[in-house]
């Protein structure tokens, strides 16, 4: 990510993107486990679509007569297969950056935000795992929508402020794809953040506290940017993850309007 600045030449902000995103996706590696506390943090942390969860999205493009009206409940088996999946999962298969979460001082604010990248990542990997094994998990984006459905959105990272300040990154954002809820993307606020780095770290989950996932934009998340500046100003987890905006989706999103948390 070194050298990256906002540049208002497309042509060069794409070029450069691409340039980034080669050297991102090279740096990749698969997850070793090597027995340090960061391993066992990590490790640590390890539901196909409804009618309702598939109508809760920004466009859901489905219709009252859709077979998914008729699909209420999970498809048989499906649950116990995605368990045993679980009981089995080797982190091996993973592959991402392990040493930017590794070389960070457990308990601080870059240790926090690495192991939100990682479990990230773990997420949209995972879904694509279970899709590749056939357990009734129906077609679709389903790397993206599973990290969308359990944290509330795709996570990103401001990857310019995090080159200023590596010690001290900014809270995370989150890019959600649900009903209702802004197409911008909403950075986490103080306590929301802390919220999810508590649900990370627990030893296991208290049932009788209240589950914070999902996450969703609210009014109190006031740092917002359009979508269609954010991977121009550095605000993305891989930078290829997406094209910069043409002209004509600009002007579309220029007319496009507004709900109450815009």
């Amino acid at each position: 990510m070194a050298g990256f600045k906002s540049d208002p030449n497309q042509a060069a902000v794409t070029e450069r993107l691409a340039a980034l995103a080669h050297e991102g996706l090279a740096s990749r590696t698969p997850y070793v486990q090597d027995g340090s506390r960061h391993d066992t943090v990590f490790c640590h942390h390890r539901r196909p679509p409804t009618a309702d969860v598939a109508w809760d999205r920004r466009f859901p493009e489905l219709h009252e007569e859709h077979p998914i009206e008729e699909h209420t409940t999970v498809c048989p088996g499906a649950v116990e297969k995605t368990r045993a999946f679980r009981e089995s999962f080797d982190p091996g298969v993973l592959s991402f950056e392990p040493e930017c979460y590794r070389q960070t001082t457990l308990g601080s604010r870059a240790f926090h935000t690495r192991l939100i990248e990682l479990v990230a990542v773990s997420l949209h990997s995972i879904g694509a795992l279970l899709f590749q094994l056939d357990l009734n998990l129906h077609q679709g984006n389903v790397r993206s929508w599973a990290e969308n459905r359990i944290l509330g959105g795709v996570a990103v990272f401001d990857r310019p402020a995090e080159l200023r300040s590596p010690a001290a990154p900014p809270n995370i954002s989150f890019h959600s794809c649900r009903r209702r809820i802004t197409y911008r993307y909403y950075q986490l606020c103080d306590g929301q953040q802390d919220t999810l780095i508590r649900f990370l770290l627990a030893d296991s989950p208290n049932p009788s506290a209240n589950f914070p996932l999902p996450i969703l934009c609210d009014k109190q998340n006031t740092v917002r940017v359009g979508e269609e500046r954010a991977i121009n100003r550095g605000l993305f987890r891989d930078a290829w993850e997406r094209r910069p905006p043409n002209r004509e989706y600009l002007e579309y999103l220029a007319r496009a309007p507004r709900n109450t948390l815009d």
